[in-house]
C-alpha cells in the first residue's frame, strides 16, 4: 500500500485527468483504486444530463465490492461504467437531476426503506432521514427531488400501504428532522414531476398542485386519460406526454395556465 508521500505522487498525476479517464484509472490495481477513493473526482466538461442506463453490484470477495452504474454519454455517443460505493444490489434510483440520484434501499435485515441523496460525479452524499416505513407494509413506488442552485432542496416520494390500503405522499426539506404527509387516492397510478417550485401530482383524468410543504393549492379535471401507457417527461421546465413505442396515442404538452393537456406534433 502507499505511503502518504506515494498517494501525493498519485493525486498529482491525478489532477490531469478528465472524467472519464479518472474513473478507468481507478480499475487498474488496487492502489490506484485508493487513490482515486481518497481524491475528490472532477466533473465533466460536456454539459449534463448524461443518461443512466443501468446499475448494478458485482461482488469480487467477501471484503470487496466493486459497485457501479452505466451512463450513456451524448458527446461521445459511448456507453461508460462509473463506480459509486452507494450503489448496491437493494438499491434502486428513484430519479435523477443535476447529476444527483435518489436512492431507495431496502434493509432486508430490519425491513426498513432507506433514502440517500448521491451526487454522480463529485460523489457528495446527503443521508435522508428514515421515513421509518415497515417493507412488509409499506412499498415505495415513485420519488423526485426539487433542486435549488443545482443542489437538492425536498424530496418527495409515493408509498402504497397494504395493510390500510391507502397510498401517502411524503415530503422532507433539506435541515429538517420530520416527514411531512398527505393521503392519496387508493388508485392513484400517475407521476409527480417539480415545475417552477411546485409539484405536480398527475393520476388518470385529474392534476393536484402541491407547494413543497405539500399544501394542496389547486386541482383540476382533464378532458384527456394520461395513465401509464403514458411516460410523463421533463424538459426545458416543461412536461410532455409521450406514448410508448408501437403505440397509437397522441403526444401532449402540459399547459400549467390552464392544468390540462394539449395535443403536439
Amino acid at each position: 500500500m502507499p505511503t502518504p508521500f506515494g498517494f501525493y505522487i498519485l493525486w498529482l498525476i491525478l489532477q490531469f485527468m478528465d472524467f472519464i479517464d479518472f474513473h478507468s484509472i481507478s480499475a487498474v490495481c488496487k492502489n490506484w483504486k485508493l487513490a482515486c477513493k481518497s481524491y475528490c473526482p472532477p466533473s465533466p466538461n460536456d454539459p449534463i444530463p448524461w443518461l443512466l442506463t443501468e446499475y448494478a453490484a458485482t461482488i469480487k470477495s467477501t471484503f470487496l465490492a466493486e459497485k457501479h452504474i452505466r451512463v450513456y454519454r451524448p458527446l461521445t455517443n459511448k456507453t461508460y461504467k462509473i463506480n459509486v460505493p452507494d450503489i448496491g444490489a437493494k438499491c434502486r434510483c428513484l430519479h435523477s437531476k443535476d447529476a444527483w440520484l435518489l436512492l431507495h434501499f431496502v434493509d432486508c435485515v430490519h425491513l426498513t426503506n432507506r433514502l440517500v441523496l448521491c451526487n454522480l460525479f463529485t460523489l457528495n452524499k446527503i443521508d435522508v432521514p428514515s421515513p421509518k416505513l415497515r417493507v412488509i407494509v409499506s412499498r415505495i413506488s415513485q420519488g423526485t427531488f426539487s433542486t435549488i442552485s443545482k443542489s437538492p432542496n425536498c424530496v418527495i416520494f409515493v408509498a402504497k400501504n397494504i395493510r390500510t390500503r391507502t397510498r401517502d405522499m411524503y415530503a422532507w426539506k433539506i435541515g429538517s428532522n420530520t416527514w411531512k404527509t398527505y393521503q392519496l387516492h387508493w388508485d392513484y397510478c400517475g407521476g409527480i414531476n417539480w415545475l417552477y417550485d411546485h409539484l405536480y401530482c398527475f393520476s388518470g383524468d385529474r392534476v393536484m398542485v402541491f407547494d413543497n410543504d405539500l399544501n394542496l393549492k389547486r386541482r383540476h379535471n382533464f378532458n384527456i386519460w394520461i395513465d401509464d401507457t403514458f411516460n410523463i417527461t421533463e424538459s426545458d421546465q416543461e412536461l410532455f406526454a409521450v406514448p410508448w413505442p408501437n403505440s397509437n396515442y397522441d403526444s401532449y404538452k402540459f399547459d400549467r395556465a390552464t392544468l390540462d393537456w394539449a395535443k403536439v406534433n
